[in-house]
């Protein structure tokens, strides 16, 4: 399990060339990693779910990102909701 999370969390953390990533956006795929979310999604996948994870986060969770960036912190309020969301996006995943 240990190198699966290891294997997983240097999936999540490599971004392309020239194309960095919004600290809000980085913020939010690490926290799903962090805190276990990603634990049951396949190694192989990751980078899929990362992709389709964010494209769900800016088109239905706008507010989410936005509170991530103007406060520069995940707010307890934040958290609870950003946790039902990476659930409910684990749950329903398939890559």
């Amino acid at each position: 399990m240990a190198n699966n999370f290891t294997y997983n969390y240097n999936q999540l953390l490599k971004q392309c060339q020239y194309v960095p990533m919004a600290i809000e956006e980085q913020v939010c795929v690490i926290y799903a990693g962090v805190r276990g979310h990603l634990d049951k999604v396949d190694p192989s996948k990751i980078t899929k779910f990362e992709q389709a994870f964010l494209q769900h986060l800016k088109g239905q969770h706008k507010d989410i990102l936005e509170s991530v960036r103007s406060k520069n912190e995940i707010t307890p309020e934040t958290d609870a909701k950003l946790k039902e969301i990476v659930q409910n996006f684990v749950s329903s995943f398939k890559a």
